[in-house]
């Protein structure tokens, strides 16, 4: 979201004023006005297009705020954004160099305003599978500030461990050549 001001020969087509533009709640819904200082006094034009940066600013908002707890069903990738179901594949020098692939809930970090992805490896000396969940779900709506029905409602929609077996399996670059698909399914119905 921004006001940008574009001055005598800033544009090739010669516009002078002020553009307000900005994505509303997802990247596919781009707007943009533009306020000529043909058409308003500079003074008007600032606040016209400041004015409509904010409102669709709420708009943003309140279209952020429902998606977070507007949860359907569960897909692996998208319906929840921020928590999914990854085999993570690494790598790991024991005697030799070997590839294990793990079975794990992600919870990106992003919203709390620090970076990077916090892992809840399901394994038989870590954890369990709902115990994986139970806490990927807490940092979850720790870190969005959600009510407790949406921990409530995520503990509802929690994938079935055919999840990691059936569909990331086949799909998860690199997993076929270092996993056998027994091993997945032992890990995840743990």
């Amino acid at each position: 979201m921004a006001v940008i001001f574009y001055p005598k020969g800033a544009l090739g087509s010669g516009f002078v004023g002020y553009r307000a533009v900005t994505t509303l709640g997802s990247e596919d819904q781009y707007a943009q006005k533009w306020f000529s200082l043909n058409d308003y006094s500079p003074q008007e034009a600032k606040r016209l297009a400041e004015s409509c940066n904010r409102h669709w600013r709420q708009k943003a908002e309140s279209v952020a705020a429902d998606k977070q707890l507007n949860f359907t069903r569960w897909n692996s990738i998208e319906d929840v954004p921020g928590l999914w179901a990854q085999l993570r594949v690494e790598r790991k020098m024991r005697a030799t160099l070997r590839a294990y692939v793990t079975p794990c809930f992600v919870v990106c970090l992003r919203k709390s305003g620090k970076s990077g992805q916090k892992l809840f490896r399901i394994s038989p000396d870590r954890r369990d599978y709902l115990s994986a969940w139970e806490e990927a779900c807490r940092l979850y709506t720790e870190i969005r500030g959600l009510p407790e029905e949406a921990i409530e409602h995520l503990f509802n929609i929690m994938p079935d461990p055919c999840v990691f077996y059936n569909e990331l399996y086949y799909t998860t670059p690199g997993v076929q050549e270092n996993a056998d698909r027994q091993l997945i399914i032992d890990k995840a119905a743990y």
